[in-house]
């Protein structure tokens, strides 16, 4: 599945996106992962895709409770497990 300059095609999306609810993430920053969190919901929005995750431990130091969920894309975030 490659990701090319406009996104995702419905069919990557479909692939992609298929049983990520519920899943444990990581924000990923280069090579290290931040934070953990639980998958809520997804969208494709102009080609790419989003995941809205409530985290349990913030990778946000200064906006710890004022962002325990936010939209992210897709290629940010790392899964830890699947369900």
């Amino acid at each position: 599945m490659s990701r090319n300059r406009r996104g995702y095609t419905l069919e990557e999306y479909g692939d992609l996106s298929k049983n990520i609810i519920g899943s444990l993430v990581s924000l990923a920053i280069g090579e290290k992962n931040y934070g953990v969190g639980i998958v809520l919901s997804h969208r494709r929005y102009h080609g790419y895709i989003h995941i809205k995750v409530a985290w349990l431990n913030s990778p946000r130091i200064r906006f710890k409770t004022m962002r325990r969920t936010e939209w992210l894309s897709y290629d940010r975030i790392r899964f830890i497990s699947r369900t």
